[in-house]
Order: structure tokens, then C-alpha cells, then sequence
């Protein structure tokens, strides 16, 4: 394996001090986005906010650009959020679904979402059906054909392209296809992809797709993408507008009798009061990575290498139950050891400086639920961890089954917070 993909453009002060393995939750900004964010925050302060993003004005066009490079579509496709759950929730609720619709979901899919689309198919009558899975709980296709064949056809089809805590990867390329022959509208939660494997949106032939800034991206809190299509955006009546979105007309359109021009681009998904400096940094973020990927087109390879590695150790353990296939397919791996609390596992890799992160049922209700399990450790390995690491990793996880072989297991009753997307 090539060295660790890092420079001083690169460095992390949080990367001297710990082992961050939480990258699925959150990663570790660079610090040229820690400080992207600081100069404007001064700007603000010296000069005033409006006037501090007058001047920034270029570097959040520049967002923009460089999310629609990253993911392969134009900028006018790309609207800002606050988070990849926002981004959801504003896309679906701008639906408008009937009675009668039919909604098709996979068990991989995020508590938030499932939360998200059961409430707007009981606002609107529709109907959630979840698509037959394999043992890994990914989409089966031919399930999927079924389903797409039998009964009235889906209105929407929404699905998980990387799952958040075992590290399965739905087929999205395949089932894009068939969904798209089938006529539903089609999006992607690509929270747990983007920035981690590449993605392309026409590969995919999603008509919408949700990206969260904070993890893979190493972006800032607060901050997500929503990409919807070009010529399916303008046929979408947000559920929200303000000034940015629409404007007022004083006399009505002769076309459609509104006295409002709703922009036609995804930018009619937006509100016009944001987090400039979290945007500017994840505008920074979006930069880096890029920059990064043209210098070292082999980092998406190195997460799968290391997680692979990571997973072939985890399975050497007969007491650790590993939630990932055999072949790594993303760098999040979800993992049980048994005889003791998610959280004991945490704060076990926690008092060693390696940061790793629990999820509960209710982070992924539908998959939880097949397994028969409440709760799930997992690591999600970044191309900045390296083999060293998890070997750390590993020997913490070796340290606490020794410790249940010889009688001295923890018990302690596990401490979780929800996290949104």
C-alpha cells in the first residue's frame, strides 16, 4: 500500500492528536477549511456580514461549480442546505404525492429518511413499501422488477446508496435503470458515497441525489448539497420560497394566474439566509478534494484497501460479528461485540484516542430490525487513516474479547444520541 495521503494542505490537527475511525459521522476538516471559515467569520466581524459575503460573492459561486464537477451534472442543478436530511425533507415534501401512491424504500435506508417519507406518505395518503433484500440488505433487482411491475406503478423510489452502519451498497446504477424505464421519480441519499467512491448522477439516472458536507467531504457541520435534474426541478412546487426562490409579480402571469416567478433551476430549493463562513469552507472542502483526486486518483482505492483490511481483521475475532461483506464496498463498517455495550466498545477506543461511533435501531429501523439487534458499533476509514491505525484499532478490540474470555466484561448501559444526516 502507497503512503498516507498526507500533506500539510491535508493536515488535520485532530490527525497528530487521535485515530479518528468516525469519518461515517463526522471527518476531520482540513485545516485549509478550518481556516477558509475563521477569515470569513473575521471578515464579518471587521467589515460586516453582508458586506463580508459581497466580497465572498465569487467563492460561493464557486460551491457551486465544484459540486457539480465532483458529482458530474451543471451548476444550476445544485442547490445549498444546511444538512443531507434538509435536503430530503425539502425535495419530498415538494412532491405533492396522492392517495394511493406508492413510495419504494431499502432496509439500508437512514432513520431520518424513513422518519421523513412515512410522515409525508401519511400526510398525503400515499403508501411506503420496502423492496426485498439479500442477506446484506441490499435492493434485490428482481425483486425491485416486481415490484415495479405489480400493481399501480411507484410515484417515487428513494434509496440508500451506501448504508450508514454496516457498509452495504445498494446497485443504485442498476436499479436507476429500471426505475427510470418504470417512469418513478428516482433519488439517491448519497450521504455515505460522495467523497468516499465516485458518483456520477447520469450514471446513476437519479433525478435527485442528497450529499452531507461533514463526512465525506470533510466539510463543515451545517452544511449539505441536493442536486435534482434539470427539467424535473422547474415541474417541483417547492414547499417553501422566499425572495431567492421567487419573485412577486403585480400582476398575475397570464400562463398559470400566479403572482409569483418560482425560479426554474434547483436554486428555487433554497432560502437566501444561510451560513456563509460553512459555506465558503465547504466550498474549500469540495476544492480540496478535487485537487486531491486529480493529484491521487487512487484515494477512493485506498479507502476500500483499508476498510477491506480493517474487515479481514475484525473477522479473525470469532466472538466480533461483523456488519460488512466479505469485500469491502465502502469505508464504513459496522461490527458487535459480544458482552458488551456499543458504548463500552466507544469509550474502550476512546480512552486509546480512537474515535469511533455507535448507532441504535432507530438510526436504521427497517435493517436493525431484519437483524434482531438494537444497537452496532461502526468505523468509517477515511484515506487518511492508514494501516497502522486499525492495527490499533484491532489490538483494542482483541484487548476487550480477552477480557470476556477471562470473566471481566463490561456491562455498562449504553449513552446514544439521534444523529441527523
Amino acid at each position: 500500500m502507497k503512503a498516507e495521503l498526507r500533506t500539510p494542505r491535508d493536515a488535520a490537527q485532530g490527525a497528530a492528536q487521535l485515530i479518528h475511525l468516525n469519518n461515517c459521522g463526522a471527518s476531520l476538516p482540513p485545516d485549509v477549511v478550518v481556516q477558509s471559515v475563521i477569515n470569513h467569520i473575521r471578515s464579518e466581524q471587521q467589515l460586516g456580514p453582508y458586506e463580508a459575503a459581497a466580497i465572498a460573492a465569487d467563492r460561493c459561486q464557486a460551491v457551486y461549480r465544484h459540486a457539480a464537477q465532483l458529482i458530474g451534472c451543471d451548476p444550476s442543478e445544485i442547490a445549498f442546505c444546511d444538512s443531507g436530511s434538509r435536503a430530503l425533507n425539502v425535495l419530498v415534501y415538494s412532491l405533492r404525492l396522492s392517495a394511493g401512491d406508492r413510495i419504494l424504500i431499502s432496509p439500508l435506508e437512514f432513520g431520518s429518511g424513513v422518519v421523513a417519507l412515512q410522515h409525508v406518505a401519511e400526510r398525503s395518503g400515499a403508501k411506503l413499501e420496502v423492496l426485498p433484500a439479500d442477506s446484506e440488505g441490499r435492493v434485490l433487482t428482481d425483486g425491485l422488477e416486481q415490484a415495479l411491475s405489480h400493481g399501480k406503478p411507484p410515484a417515487l423510489v428513494v434509496i440508500t446508496h451506501a448504508a450508514a452502519h454496516s457498509g452495504s451498497v445498494n446497485p443504485v446504477r442498476e436499479i436507476g435503470r429500471l426505475v427510470k424505464a418504470a417512469g418513478a421519480f428516482y433519488i439517491v441519499d448519497a450521504c455515505q458515497s460522495v467523497g468516499a467512491m465516485p458518483v456520477s448522477v447520469d450514471q446513476l439516472q437519479c433525478d435527485a441525489l442528497t450529499v452531507t458536507g461533514r463526512k465525506w467531504l470533510r466539510g463543515p457541520r451545517g452544511t449539505g448539497l441536493l442536486y435534482v435534474r434539470r427539467g424535473v426541478s422547474e415541474a417541483i412546487d417547492p414547499v417553501t420560497s422566499d425572495l431567492v426562490t421567487a419573485d412577486y409579480l403585480f400582476e398575475p402571469d397570464r400562463a398559470n394566474s400566479s403572482r409569483l416567478r418560482i425560479r426554474t433551476d434547483a436554486h428555487r430549493f433554497e432560502l437566501w439566509e444561510r451560513n456563509v463562513a460553512g459555506f465558503i469552507g465547504l466550498g474549500t472542502a469540495l476544492e480540496y478534494l478535487l485537487s486531491l483526486i486529480s493529484s491521487n486518483p487512487e484515494i477512493y482505492d485506498r479507502i476500500l484497501k483499508v476498510a477491506q483490511y480493517a474487515a479481514d481483521q475484525l473477522h479473525t475475532i470469532d466472538e466480533v460479528e461483523v456488519w460488512a461483506p466479505r469485500k469491502a464496498q465502502s469505508g464504513v463498517l459496522g461490527f458487535v461485540v459480544p458482552g458488551f455495550t456499543a458504548s463500552a466498545v466507544k469509550n474502550a477506543c476512546a480512552s486509546c484516542n480512537i474515535n469511533i461511533s455507535t448507532m441504535s435501531n432507530y438510526d436504521a429501523p427497517l435493517d436493525f430490525r431484519r437483524r434482531g439487534c438494537s444497537t452496532v458499533c461502526r468505523i468509517g476509514v477515511h484515506y487518511f487513516n492508514s494501516i497502522e491505525e486499525i492495527d490499533q484499532f484491532i489490538c483494542i478490540i482483541r484487548n476487550l474479547v480477552n477480557q470476556k474470555r477471562s470473566g471481566r466484561s463490561s456491562h455498562r448501559r449504553p449513552k446514544m444520541s439521534r444523529e441527523p444526516q
